[in-house]
């Protein structure tokens, strides 16, 4: 972790792998809960109250803050490219027995895990993101989440700015953060069908197997690379996408959905009590990051856009 509380690559995969651990814990209990209250009279509030709310719960946030992390990896060509290799693995000149391992395990269990025709349109269903969005048509891929998610980040950095300024937290700039919050709520709430859960799960156990593929110095040496970056580079060339680009996106984002997910009641409070954001807080950072990377020149102000998302 840096100076400003943002997290490397490793410490992104770590923390997915924590949030997925603690919605399924959530999961059990509300299905506990469920079944000592047959009649569900105890009814949620509009915002992040579970099943009968228009809105994702803190644990639902949870694993899309995991999805979104795992969506843009998938644009960094993580998962496909170790799928690549495993396809390979016959061709490729490896001579440790444990890197052949890796990719052989990696084929064997390609059976338990989504494909890649299945994991894009997950992310395409829940985010917008992904090279398959142009295949579907209708409300199937969620085209407003970018828009929304720019939002939520804008107004942070709004707050931000002003509170610097003036020292204080402004009560409606607080507000503004809360609406596009709610926005951005309301847009995923639409979104949480399914087993996300299990699919967040399954694609996690996929990617921290890839990126072990990727990082094994074994197979890198018979694609005479070392390093996920320069294997990935190697393999992807001349298509090479930006990887610091999508990786800031996914590492940011995957802050900033579990940030959402833990300030949660406080969105949901109509009164002014105390600010999202707490001072020194990382959360600023993070949505400048993931404005930058996603093409927003901030010097020129909030809504120049150089580059589509």
């Amino acid at each position: 972790m840096d100076g400003n509380g943002r997290l490397n690559l490793r410490q992104s995969v770590l923390l997915a792998d924590s949030l997925l651990r603690q919605a399924g814990h959530a999961a059990s209990f509300a299905f506990a809960v469920a079944e000592n209250d047959p009649l569900r009279l105890n009814l949620p509030p509009i915002i992040g109250g579970g099943s009968s709310s228009i809105t994702p719960d803190s644990a639902t946030l949870q694993v899309m803050a995991t999805l979104y992390l795992q969506a843009e990896l998938e644009q960094a060509g993580v998962i496909p490219v170790a799928d690549m290799l495993a396809d390979s693995r016959y061709q490729l000149s490896i001579y440790n027995a444990q890197s052949a391992k890796l990719l052989d395990e990696f084929y064997r269990n390609r059976r338990d895990w989504p494909d890649r025709k299945s994991r894009e349109h997950i992310f395409a269903r829940v985010f917008g993101i992904g090279s398959s969005t142009g295949s579907y048509s209708g409300s199937v891929i969620n085209r407003d989440f970018q828009s929304c998610f720019a939002n939520l980040c804008l107004s942070i950095k709004r707050f931000y700015d002003d509170a610097r300024w003036r020292k204080t937290a402004d009560p409606t700039l607080d507000a503004a953060i809360k609406q596009t919050a709610t926005n951005l709520l309301v847009n995923l709430g639409s979104r949480g069908f399914g087993d996300l859960y299990d699919s967040a799960r399954r694609i996690q156990t996929q990617l921290n197997s890839a990126i072990k593929i990727l990082s094994d110095e074994g197979i890198g040496n018979s694609l005479r690379n070392r390093g996920m970056w320069n294997v990935l580079r190697a393999v992807l060339t001349p298509n090479v996408p930006d990887f610091a680009r999508l990786t800031t996106r996914g590492q940011s984002g995957l802050q900033l959905l579990n940030w959402l997910a833990v300030v949660l009641p406080l969105v949901a409070e109509s009164r002014f009590t105390r600010p999202l954001i707490e001072p020194n807080s990382p959360v600023p950072g993070l949505a400048e990051s993931w404005l930058t990377a996603t093409g927003f020149d901030l010097s020129a102000g909030d809504n120049v856009l150089r580059r589509a998302a």
